[in-house]
């Protein structure tokens, strides 16, 4: 143990004159400090810093807990190259020349590359996508993003390993990395997996509470596929270290595993399939999540076939591991065999039969097949939305209508809508949107109480003019403007719903807010431009928060900031908010 742990440390100690290292570090470290600084005045304002505190925690145990996995591989891979330095230089028959030595060294690296690409996917993932509690089988293949991104890492290890064979340590020390990050940009799962409260309500294929699916399911299924890429990475890392020290490359050959290398390799052979059959066991509840063109959930196929094949591969996957583990157990060779047989062989069936049985057997006859887990997929969407507790009753209307009846329905009869939020959206565009930059995105209908000692609600149509970055002009779409001084839209309209002009134009409460302010009434309805004024402050015009998708505001700053136009002239101003 001494001698692994002088080992370990000899190598951090020589990875301080890697400038680049230290300086993605650096870079890491600011974008983190940064972040945090800005999160915590964001939840001061609302005096969430508890909440806050719940995330950095959990955050900080997940990068623990990934940084201990990554020290104890560490620890392995330092054994493995004392090992491997003992017989570097001794004499040995050798196994692996030519074709074979060039197959193992394209197979290692390719393992590094490709689970290089699945751990840097996934941490871009978590970062993008914030508020999403599901990454489980994070597909590389989406976007043509994804596809440049797997040249980018395909090239830049390939060529790595190629400059400097020793590089894969240092490929190692990023992937270790990337994994520790992104066991801590998971703390969504994690804490929604221990936070979710039992249902009471067991799903009839496993017999489990459905919180277990709903929380607790990609939370071990995404925690299990981190740790199999990363078992994977660190075994094809070895074995290219295995096969490339001394003059082994240059030879292209290396001599075969002695019997404390080999002893060396099972622990986490040991590991990766164990693992694997874990993920195995545990997919099965992926199937409850499916969506075929006629149903939600795991159908005849799933459950006659899909699901029994992997749990025949999880159970053999089992029993084959602690075979690698414990070899000293003497076996048969055939019976060795018949064990990786029995555990792969379901999972390529899954993946070349189900196709074709879904083809041959389940679509022909998919209704007398499906029916029975087609009910099934609608008691439980009904018992989800609580539909199941919606009662019917039976209720007779009067056929003629009476002046009571119409004194009782008044305020509704006056507030029937004559305009809906489109047509709206469409008029304010071309009248009150001044520049190209800004947008009414979206409406909201409201009722406010704006006559005097009434309670009858008027019911209006809320627009609020946003700034929209996209549409600026090419040469202002400069880092400077986009975050210090096109920040905010300005102003919104309110119009009553069940009035309009003479032209047919929408009548407007408030209207040109920024550039000539107009609060106006409406005789036709009672409402004096005092009460729209009394009932609806306008006060401060400027919108930081509003529904367009924009670049984060730095405010406020000792730049001016546009705050609305007025003829060829802008009017300037400072966010004034505690937001």
């Amino acid at each position: 143990m001494q001698t692994l742990l002088k080992g370990y440390l000899k190598n951090l100690y020589q990875l301080r004159g890697n400038k680049y290292l230290f300086c993605l570090l650096g870079l890491i470290i600011t974008i983190v400090i940064t972040r945090f600084h800005i999160e915590f005045l964001w939840y001061k304002q609302f005096a969430w810093q508890g909440i806050l505190l719940y995330k950095i925690l959990f955050q900080l145990i997940g990068f623990l807990i990934g940084s201990f996995i990554c020290l104890l591989l560490g620890f392995w891979q330092n054994r493995l190259t004392y090992l491997n330095q003992r017989i570097k230089n001794k004499t040995t028959s050798i196994n692996f020349s030519g074709l074979n030595y060039g197959l193992l060294l394209i197979t290692c690296i390719l393992i590094v590359v490709a689970t290089n690409i699945y751990l840097l996917e996934y941490l871009i993932t978590t970062i993008s996508q914030e508020t999403t509690t599901s990454y489980y089988l994070i597909n590389p293949f989406q976007s043509g993003q994804d596809i440049f991104l797997i040249a980018v890492v395909s090239t830049i290890t390939i060529l790595s390993v190629i400059v400097s064979r020793n590089c894969i340590q240092h490929i190692q020390t990023i992937t270790n990395l990337i994994f520790c990050i992104s066991i801590a940009r998971s703390w969504k799962l994690w804490g929604l997996a221990l936070a979710i409260p039992d249902s009471g309500i067991n799903d009839s294929l496993f017999d489990m509470d459905v919180s277990y699916s709903m929380a607790k399911f990609p939370a071990i299924a995404t925690i299990l596929s981190l740790l199999l890429l990363l078992f994977i990475n660190t075994l094809g890392s070895s074995g290219w270290r295995y096969l490339v020290v001394g003059q082994r490359l240059s030879d292209w050959s290396a001599p075969v595993l002695t019997s404390q290398l080999k002893h060396q390799f099972r622990p986490i052979i040991f590991s990766i399939l164990l693992i694997s059959s874990a993920l195995l066991w545990i997919s099965r509840h992926e199937f409850l999540w499916r969506s075929t063109e006629i149903l939600t959930g795991a159908g005849w196929l799933d459950i006659h076939f899909n699901i029994p094949l992997r749990t025949i591969s999880s159970i053999f996957l089992v029993f084959l591991s602690f075979l690698v583990l414990f070899r000293k157990i003497y076996f048969l060779k055939a019976f060795r065999y018949s064990f990786i047989l029995l555990s792969f062989t379901p999972i390529l069936l899954e993946v070349l039969l189900s196709p074709i049985l879904n083809w041959i057997v389940v679509k022909p006859r998919e209704l007398s097949y499906q029916s029975k887990y087609i009910e099934k997929s609608i008691t439980a969407t009904r018992r989800a939305f609580k539909l199941d507790s919606i009662r019917t009753s039976l209720i007779n209307p009067n056929q003629s209508l009476s002046k009571s009846d119409l004194d009782l329905g008044e305020n509704t009869l006056k507030n029937i809508r004559l305009w809906d939020t489109q047509p709206l959206l469409a008029t304010n565009s071309q009248l009150q949107q001044f520049r190209v930059y800004y947008r009414f995105a979206s409406a909201s209908v409201d009722r406010y109480l704006l006559k005097k000692n009434s309670t009858e609600r008027q019911q209006v149509i809320i627009a609020a003019r946003e700034i929209d970055h996209n549409e600026l002009p090419y040469k202002s779409k400069t880092w400077l403007n986009k975050h210090f001084i096109f920040t905010h839209g300005h102003g919104f309209t309110v119009s009553p719903v069940n009035t309009k002009e003479e032209d047919g134009l929408p009548n407007y409460f408030i209207s040109d807010l920024g550039v000539s302010t107009k609060v106006e009434g409406n005789s036709s309805l009672g409402i004096t431009s005092d009460d729209v004024s009394l009932a609806i402050p306008i006060g401060e015009g400027g919108i930081y928060y509003g529904s367009i998708p924009t670049p984060y505001a730095i405010a406020p700053s000792n730049l001016k900031e546009i705050d609305y136009p007025e003829g060829d002239k802008n009017i300037f101003n400072n966010y004034q908010g505690i937001g």
